[in-house]
């Protein structure tokens, strides 16, 4: 089983900026909320926009310590960030998923499943891959 350690401290302008996010998200953000919500997957409660330490996770589901990131075209010249936050998420117990905003949009039966899979695992206690 994994160490789970918890990040805190989180500061006025993160829980700012999770507020602000709430209330803007992307249409990619809507449409897997829409899946997400009143435990259509897994039975498992998820959270948007769900501070945590210095970051805003898209999602966040406390009970398996799962993150789903989703990330947009932006992203591209983010890789580098994207993957420290992915890290220091990881060290701190929590596993961390991302896809493309493209793949909500035009596969997101395909990204549930991914999703389903990973919270299997997860509950298997099993480590998903970096």
């Amino acid at each position: 089983m994994r160490e789970c350690q918890r990040i805190r401290g989180v500061s006025a302008p993160v829980q700012i900026a999770a507020w602000q996010l709430r209330d803007h998200m992307t249409a990619s953000e809507e449409a897997l909320w829409l899946a997400l919500r009143g435990r259509w997957v897994g039975g498992l409660k998820f959270r948007h926009q769900h501070p945590v330490g210095r970051f805003v996770l898209d999602f966040y589901c406390p009970a398996i310590r799962l993150a789903i990131e989703i990330d947009g075209k932006v992203h591209d010249q983010l890789k580098l960030r994207d993957a420290e936050r992915s890290n220091v998420l990881s060290r701190h117990g929590i596993s961390v998923l991302r896809f493309m905003s493209d793949d909500i949009e035009l596969e997101r039966p395909q990204v549930i499943a991914n999703i389903r899979r990973a919270a299997e695992a997860i509950r298997n206690g099993w480590n998903l891959p970096p």
